[in-house]
């Protein structure tokens, strides 16, 4: 949803107008504060977890789309209109190819900060998962199994991004992405 929200505010200000405060407000709570309320609201399980990944990830996607869309040349803007290029022309043929560096650095940082908020409430709220394991390690003085969680956590970030530049390679390969 970032993504589409993004292109919209980097597009039409008065969107911008109506949704940056929105956006700024609730960019700074961090998703850990909401923690207990996904619990209480949703309940221990993948509900409140993947509610809590979006919350995480939609403004950073968001800014950075944003931030691609304004960002564009805009002499590019005015030869394609000049050429006869429609809106969606453009937006197909300019805006988008040159937003997707930022689109794919706004999903790599938002996968990082998913996994803080997921390994953080894991630690609240969970019997299982790898906060869960780091946090009963640390109570009982396993230090050993917290460097296994840690290190599966680096494992799987890396895993993680690389799975997403590959299908991002792959899909994008049209817009000139480089990744």
């Amino acid at each position: 949803m970032g993504a589409p929200i993004g292109l919209l505010i980097g597009q039409i200000r008065i969107v911008r107008q109506l949704l940056e405060p929105y956006i700024e407000f609730f960019r700074f709570i961090p998703p850990v504060a909401f923690v207990t309320l996904a619990v209480v609201w949703l309940g221990i399980g993948e509900s409140s977890k993947i509610v809590l990944i979006f919350y995480t990830a939609v403004f950073i996607v968001t800014l950075n789309t944003s931030a691609g869309v304004m960002a564009v040349n805009e002499s590019k803007l005015r030869a394609a209109a000049s050429l006869g290029a429609s809106r969606r022309q453009i937006l197909q043929r300019i805006v988008l190819p040159s937003t997707v560096p930022y689109i794919l650095t706004g999903a790599r940082l938002a996968m990082g900060n998913s996994f803080l908020t997921i390994v953080s409430a894991e630690i609240v709220a969970s019997q299982v998962g790898l906060g869960s394991l780091i946090w009963t390690s640390r109570n009982y003085g396993r230090i050993d199994w917290v460097f296994v969680g840690i290190i599966t956590l680096g494992v799987l970030g890396l895993v993680y991004d690389r799975v997403l530049r590959v299908i991002a390679v792959r899909v994008l390969h049209k817009y000139g992405a480089r990744v």
